[in-house]
């Protein structure tokens, strides 16, 4: 008699032809599995933007990096440059009022959410004197994810 048969037989055996699939979610014990390839940059970067670790290595790396650029920047601002450059890469900027829907309900009706004009994001204002080296740090940061994440085997 075939397998597939006798198990249908019985009264609490599994329909084998409908097997309900799932959503594979990936922990962040597999997402630190998937950077074992990358260099300490790449993983640091990674690990915080997607495991949640703390930013501490890679802000000691970020500062290192921006202090070897001949950036023009006003006096003590390489630190409030580098903590904003790496907030915005590697936080979110979701408006904190709407969630990132850009509408709220106001007195019973549906309105653009103020706070972000619609927009679903919010984006503060770089260090004073800082816009520049702000860009070019979060440029970097950006070519270091996207160069991480190709050497991924997924």
């Amino acid at each position: 008699m075939n397998v597939e048969k006798l198990a249908m037989l019985t009264p609490k055996s599994l329909d084998l032809d409908h097997i309900p699939g799932g959503i594979a979610e990936l922990t962040q014990m597999d997402i630190a599995g998937a950077l074992h390839k990358l260099d300490k940059f790449e993983h640091e970067l990674l690990r915080v933007k997607y495991c949640g670790d703390p930013a501490h290595g890679l802000y000691a790396s970020c500062l290192m990096w921006a202090m070897e650029q001949d950036w023009d920047l006003p006096r003590g601002k390489t630190d409030a440059t580098v903590m904003f450059a790496l907030s915005e890469a590697v936080g979110s900027n979701r408006c904190s009022s709407c969630n990132g829907v850009s509408e709220l309900e106001i007195d019973n009706k549906i309105e653009v959410c103020p706070a972000c004009n619609g927009a679903g994001v919010q984006y503060e204002q770089p260090p004073e004197g800082c816009a520049d080296a702000v860009e070019k740090l979060r440029k970097k940061l950006h070519q270091v994810e996207y160069a991480a994440i190709a050497k991924i085997d997924c």
